[in-house]
């Protein structure tokens, strides 16, 4: 099954790469939505298009409310996992590992995705980061 797949990876990241850059075009820089940021060096092939946001919760509700599935891919930091208690770890160890699993948020990005899905997805982004912003509710963009 996995050598059928590999036969078409290049051409979901391609896909993958558009989608994400469609996303990202419909979000201000600055607002309150935190995008996935690509260094010049690199083909990111965002098998995850992860955001943060700081009120995940009423995000992720806003984006069900139009028909939007998202998912938390990464809800426990590492060093707060059960397999890895014995490590010796607490909360606090790693703030901005527990910061990121607070926020961050898996939008739809497969490449099966069609075109009205796509504008969907990114017209909904641009209306609650906008949203967001007119509230005041804005973080910087960061390199992740």
């Amino acid at each position: 099954m996995l050598g059928v797949k590999l036969r078409y990876l290049d051409r979901w990241n391609v896909t993958r790469r558009s989608i994400a850059d469609r996303y990202c075009s419909a979000v201000r820089e600055g607002d309150a939505l935190r995008l996935p940021v690509t260094c010049a060096w690199t083909r990111h092939v965002f098998h995850i298009f992860a955001v943060r946001a700081l009120h995940r919760d009423a995000v992720m509700a806003n984006l069900r409310a139009r028909g939007i599935e998202t998912r938390v891919h990464y809800p426990t930091p590492i060093h707060l996992m059960e397999r890895f208690r014995d490590l010796g770890y607490s909360a606090g160890d790693f703030p901005q590992a527990e910061k990121a699993a607070r926020e961050v948020i898996s939008i739809p990005v497969h490449p099966e995705l069609d075109d009205s899905e796509i504008s969907a997805v990114a017209e909904a982004l641009r209306i609650i980061s906008f949203e967001a912003a007119q509230n005041h509710v804005v973080v910087p963009a960061v390199r992740l």
